[in-house]
C-alpha cells in the first residue's frame, strides 16, 4: 500500500533550531559586569586614594605627617569632560616614558576590565 501513495506528509517542515531559539539575553557578552570605562575606574581609584591615609614619620624631625594617596595617583586635568583616557594612554605607550606605579595600575585596570 505505500508503494503506490505518491504524496508526501503535508505536516513535515523545517521548525526551529535550538541556535534559532537562543536569546541574546542569556548571552554572557550580553551585559558586562562592570560597565565602567578605564578613565571611569581611574577616577574611582583617584576619589579611593582620598580615603586612605598613611603615617610619614621624619626621623629629623621626630615628626608624624599624616597624608593620603591623592598625589601618588595623579593625572592633571582627567576631571574634563573632553579628557581622552584612550589618547592619553596611547601617548604613554608611544613615549615609553611614565611612572612605575602608574604603569602598574594601568596593567591591573587593563586586566580588570
Amino acid at each position: 500500500m505505500s508503494d503506490n501513495c505518491l504524496s508526501k506528509n503535508p505536516l513535515l517542515r523545517d521548525g526551529t533550531s535550538q541556535r534559532q531559539r537562543l536569546l541574546k539575553a542569556l548571552l554572557p557578552s550580553y551585559v558586562a559586569v562592570d560597565e565602567r570605562s578605564m578613565k571611569d575606574l581611574f577616577l574611582f581609584v583617584q576619589k579611593l586614594a582620598a580615603k586612605i591615609n598613611f603615617h610619614e614619620y621624619d626621623a629629623s624631625t621626630d615628626t608624624l605627617d599624616i597624608s593620603d594617596w591623592t598625589d601618588f595617583f595623579d593625572i592633571k586635568d582627567i576631571d574634563r569632560d573632553d579628557f581622552d583616557f584612550d589618547a592619553y594612554l596611547k601617548k604613554l605607550k608611544k613615549k615609553s616614558e611614565t611612572k612605575p606605579h602608574l604603569a602598574l595600575l594601568f596593567g591591573f585596570l587593563y586586566l580588570f576590565k
